[in-house]
């Protein structure tokens, strides 16, 4: 049966209209389907490496009075540190000063100032024993601030977060009868620094990139984690991409912008198979709050079958 529409059609003017009308899958056959490729994606960058902070300030060896660290920290992606924890002070003929304290304070950088700055403020109250079952309460108000400097305690040449601790101490102790001011050279023993590395699944089609965490635990494989997603996208004739990448999760609140040049690799779990990804990459952005301006071309990448043969590097 004539379809009545198609049959009105009939005036050379309305040929193409009419063919277009009546056979709707010309359109959809000269339109081919958007195809992608799976592959792992990690990108090693030298430089910068960057600092996290994951517990409190501690006295240099061998330093009066003892300050031991108890206080547990935790650095998220946009730099704030914040943690809870004991704010111990040991003294030579008396048992000791203890404060439960509260923690908040960041780590930072910038462009023009790229070596890390960490601030961190101590409050809290607590007790002064005698050493003959007495007591008195206490308080402590105090302001620390350092940077990456040589570990005092170490011969191998590592770098820890050095600094000053300036603050006062109210209430009876051993370092006065009211109250007691505080300057003391101090370090954070477990503060650390890992060079960048972004890892993750990409999805890429000819013209688009998706960029997706490692695996199903939200942990990037890094240490710190470096969890993320993104997207972006990839010009075939320059043969270059680019995509921004987000911190997820506990990393929340980084962003790098990163791109670079596409090129050929040959797979290793499949045989003459090829496929295009980035084989170098310049990196913008903050991290953790530390500003981040570097380049690599330390890439590797693998196709990802969904089976056993799948290499995730982390």
């Amino acid at each position: 049966m004539t379809d009545k529409h198609c049959s009105l059609l009939v005036k050379p003017a309305l040929v193409l209209v009419s063919l277009f009308l009546c056979f709707p899958s010309i359109k959809a056959a000269s339109t081919p389907a958007e195809t992608f490729t799976a592959y792992s994606l990690s990108m090693n960058f030298t430089n910068p490496s960057i600092w996290t902070v994951n517990g409190g300030p501690a006295t240099l060896p061998n330093a009066f009075p003892f300050i031991g660290n108890a206080i547990v920290l935790h650095t998220d992606g946009a730099g704030k540190i914040t943690g809870t924890g004991w704010f111990w002070i040991d003294y030579a003929s008396a048992p000791y000063t203890a404060f439960l304290v509260d923690v908040t304070g960041k780590i930072s950088s910038s462009p023009t100032k790229p070596i890390p700055v960490v601030t961190l403020a101590i409050k809290g109250s607590g007790y002064n024993l005698d050493g003959n079952g007495g007591a008195t309460l206490n308080k402590i108000n105090a302001k620390f601030v350092g940077q990456p400097g040589p570990d005092p305690g170490a011969t191998n040449g590592s770098q820890i977060i050095v600094g000053k601790l300036t603050g006062k101490i109210t209430g009876t102790t051993p370092l006065g009868d009211k109250s007691a001011t505080l300057n003391l050279d101090m370090i954070l023993p477990e503060s650390n620094a890992t060079p960048l590395a972004l890892s993750g699944v990409v999805v890429q089609s000819a013209k688009k990139m998706l960029l997706y965490n490692f695996d199903f635990e939200g942990h990037g494989g890094t240490n710190p984690d470096f969890d993320l997603d993104g997207s972006g996208a990839v010009n075939t004739a320059k043969n270059t991409y680019k995509f921004s990448v987000r911190g997820i999760g506990p990393e929340k609140g980084w962003s790098l912008a990163v791109s670079g040049g596409l090129g050929t690799y040959n797979s290793v779990v499949r045989t003459n198979v090829t496929f295009s990804a980035p084989v170098s990459a310049t990196a913008k952005g903050k991290i953790q709050g530390q500003a981040v301006s570097t380049q690599t071309t330390n890439i590797t990448a693998e196709i990802i079958t969904g089976t056993a043969d799948d290499f995730l590097p982390h």
